[in-house]
């Protein structure tokens, strides 16, 4: 069900959603908002209108907090330009202006983050498009989803990716790795121990505590 193309979810149902938890949490400098989660093959004028209603509900309740907003097309860095991000992006409004972008990117050779494999050099390179546009229009980004498995050269892979993200904190905010917690079980990409009792941490964390 696509929020603000169907009855039973208008945008005026998704706006007042958020007013009401801004107004619990807007007290809380630390809690930020997500908007959405990988929104996909959408109407890119619906998608920046419900956004839109969102971020004012927020902030009409007097709401200070850090808002991410998603892109179109499962919000990938790689295809921000692509996709049509880039242009429709623009159009997203918030009066206090604290607001950035999130965006996720994965290292597999389609950037899906459905494989194993990382593609040699795009740990930097696949986050510049998104830089470059969002340095020239002055916006902001959060890297919010990605992750690698311990198959060959991701570890590397990593690393630049991350010293990526340092190098250009003009434009990053910061990240979150994906994912953690005994929920996940054996998924490939999880940094939670294996065993909880007996914590031993997983290979990508040698990574991840030099960029914390």
């Amino acid at each position: 069900m696509v929020i603000g193309q169907n009855l039973s979810v208008t945008s005026s149902h998704f706006a007042n959603f958020w007013a009401r938890l801004a107004m619990r949490y807007r007290s809380h400098k630390n809690v930020i908002f997500g908007l959405m989660n990988e929104p996909y093959d959408q109407s890119f004028v619906i998608l920046v209108s419900v956004l839109n209603h969102a971020i004012a509900k927020i902030r009409r309740v007097e709401a200070p907090n850090l808002v991410l907003v998603p892109g179109n097309a499962w919000t990938g860095a790689h295809s921000w330009v692509t996709s049509g991000n880039s242009v429709a992006m623009l159009q997203i409004q918030d009066p206090i202006m604290n607001s950035a972008f999130e965006v996720h990117q994965y290292l597999d050779h389609d950037s899906s983050g459905t494989h194993h494999d990382c593609t040699f050099g795009g740990g930097a390179s696949r986050l510049k498009a998104f830089t470059n546009w969002a340095r020239a229009n002055r916006r902001r980004g959060f890297l919010g989803e990605f992750a690698i498995t311990t198959s060959s050269g991701c570890e590397a892979e990593l690393n630049d990716l991350l010293s990526y993200v340092a190098a250009n904190s003009d434009v990053w905010l910061g990240w979150a790795y994906w994912a953690g917690g005994p929920w996940w079980g054996e998924e490939p990409f999880t940094i939670a121990p294996a065993d909880i009792w007996n914590p031993i941490d997983r290979p990508q964390m040698n990574t991840l505590r030099a960029f914390l």
